[in-house]
């Protein structure tokens, strides 16, 4: 269904992966769960970002592929 809306693999791949996080979300699925299937499946850089270098560096990315990533992992950000 992303296709109809974007035209680009990686928006069609950001959008499923947005989706996907939702959905498990309203199923009950643990942010811990999500978080780790959205490695899996989708962005494996999750892993590598760090809270305190996003504060410190953080400039938005316009793409999908990097802007998408952030949202989930700030998603599962422990901090308040």
């Amino acid at each position: 269904m992303a296709e109809i809306t974007y035209n680009h693999i990686e928006g069609i791949k950001g959008a499923e992966a947005v989706a996907m996080c939702i959905y498990l979300a309203l199923k009950g699925v643990s942010k811990e769960e999500i978080r780790k299937r959205m490695i899996d499946e989708y962005y494996p850089i999750i892993e590598t970002l760090d809270f305190d270098d996003l504060v410190k560096n953080y400039e938005f990315p316009e793409i999908c592929q990097k802007s998408v990533p952030l949202a989930i992992y700030c998603f599962n950000i422990k901090r308040y």
